[in-house]
């Protein structure tokens, strides 16, 4: 990973996916880890331009993304908020510089709640 960007913690990966469905409102709630770490905040910017990107243009790269993602995630299949993931998904992969490897080891982080 990239010295210069937020380390992707359990905590930090967790906050973003919490808001995988909406990180242009991330600013709007009282997490203060969030509103108190302005390198964050401007990150979650560049992911949810990042993310309306991917999953507007990209639906090759979503695809893509699907084959190492559902290794750790049990995705449903043709849903939009499996599309939206993905493409949170993919922003980070290539904002991180991470492979397929590390990006499963990054997935994992993360805490799914049913």
């Amino acid at each position: 990973m990239r010295n210069d960007l937020p380390d992707l913690n359990a905590k930090c990966i967790n906050t973003i996916f919490n808001y995988v469905y909406d990180l242009e409102n991330i600013k709007n709630e009282n997490d203060g880890i969030i509103k108190n770490d302005v390198k964050l905040l401007a990150l979650l910017d560049v992911f949810s331009a990042m993310q309306k990107y991917n999953y507007q243009f990209r639906p090759n790269d979503l695809r893509e993304t699907y084959s190492i993602a559902s290794k750790v995630i049990d995705f449903e299949i043709n849903s939009e908020g499996t599309s939206l993931w993905l493409a949170l998904i993919l922003a980070i992969k290539e904002l991180y510089g991470l492979s397929d490897t590390e990006l499963i080891k990054i997935l994992k982080k993360i805490t799914i709640r049913k």
